[in-house]
């Protein structure tokens, strides 16, 4: 049987449930206070929903951008260090790694359904302590098949390999407004521009896509603070709203505008 936790809620999971026996446990994710919070090691598989603002992990592979309104997947034993942006409000389910085996193995962003959320909500709101009836499990069931088997969003940057090129991109994610192609960043890091380009496409995206994507995440983490799209372009590197808007349905299939819509 499954048990869920009750308000309060503890703010994001706590070292003790890596002890408990119980399958599925909830918290809150309401302290807006909480930036760059190291957060401790979970032997549990965490789904986070955010319901407002936006949440992000960096592992020691990436940084992974957790919007309103869609799904993050971290897998059980993922060390990570969390990021919040702008007032953030949600929950995180905690699933024990029996129940993560036939989950991915890598952190995923998910987009949302009705229906999935619907389940999510009604599943974080069972009491404490109290075995869930059968109904909870097969509700459990049908959503981890809902959202799990949902469309993936590309929210994810891999970090290079080479100390080097994570350098770069590093510092990319600090800056995405720097215009420096890639042979002033590979002269920058002490590469060559092949060299540079060599240890980003090994990450899985070319420099050129790589920081399209992190200009993409970084817009998204400041339309959560609710900064105007218009100024929004150029801190991300844009010289213009136009160019802005164009790059960021290429990669989402959508405007700002039908994102923040879809929040």
């Amino acid at each position: 049987m499954l048990n869920t936790s009750q308000q309060p809620l503890p703010i994001l999971p706590t070292p003790e449930w890596n002890e408990s026996l119980v399958p599925m446990l909830s918290c809150a994710m309401t302290d807006t206070r909480l930036r760059d919070a190291s957060s401790p090691l979970q032997m549990r598989g965490q789904l986070f929903a955010p319901t407002a603002g936006a949440a992000a992990i960096r592992t020691t592979n990436g940084y992974v951008l957790f919007p309103a309104h869609r799904f993050g997947w971290i897998p059980p034993a993922t060390a990570h260090q969390l990021v919040l942006h702008g007032p953030v409000s949600g929950s995180v389910l905690c699933f024990s790694q029996e129940l993560c085996s036939t989950l991915p193995s890598e952190p995923v962003v998910f987009a949302s359904s009705r229906i999935a959320t619907a389940l999510l909500e009604r599943t974080a709101a069972q009491p404490y302590g109290s075995p869930m009836e059968a109904v909870g499990e097969r509700r459990l069931n049908v959503l981890t098949e809902e959202l799990f088997s949902g469309a993936t969003l590309p929210l994810r940057l891999p970090m290079p390999e080479s100390d080097k090129a994570a350098r770069v991109a590093r510092a990319i994610l600090l800056h995405p407004c720097d215009r420096r192609n890639e042979l002033e960043w590979a002269v920058w890091a002490g590469l060559s521009r092949r060299t540079l380009i060599r240890h980003f496409e090994r990450s899985g995206l070319s420099f050129t896509e790589w920081r399209q994507r992190a200009r993409v995440m970084a817009a998204i983490e400041l339309l959560a603070k609710s900064v105007p799209i218009s100024e929004i372009a150029g801190e991300v590197g844009y010289a213009s709203v136009s160019a802005f808007i164009h790059r960021f349905r290429m990669i989402l299939n959508c405007s700002p505008s039908e994102f923040l819509r879809q929040s």
